[in-house]
């Protein structure tokens, strides 16, 4: 139904119906932002309430509950797993450590 041309597609649903636009694609409730303004208030001034990744039930067997750092919802434990990982996961001296590693990794 959007066409071949995607872009225009969306070009004209902005015209009739606004900058914001929800599409159900399949299953999945879609938000288009088609201007440059609209996307300012999504990223810079409602940038928390679209931080969340939406919650899925595998998450919860996949990830003991949500408690991994791709599924579980912004907030404070977010914040404190990210700084779990940056501390003892990606500082510069772990990755040094394990340079070694990802090169054997990538050779053949």
């Amino acid at each position: 139904m959007l066409g071949k041309l995607l872009h225009q597609s969306l070009h004209r649903l902005a015209q009739r119906y606004g900058p914001i636009i929800s599409i159900k694609l399949g299953h999945v409730s879609t938000i288009v932002v088609l201007s440059p303004e609209a996307a300012e208030l999504f990223l810079k001034v409602r940038d928390v309430v679209f931080a969340s990744r939406p919650k899925v039930q595998s998450s919860d067997y996949l990830t003991f509950g949500t408690k991994g750092l791709a599924f579980t919802e912004y907030g404070s434990y977010w914040h404190t797993i990210r700084k779990w990982c940056i501390l003892h996961i990606f500082s510069s001296s772990k990755l040094k450590n394990f340079a070694p590693v990802r090169k054997a990794e990538i050779e053949p």
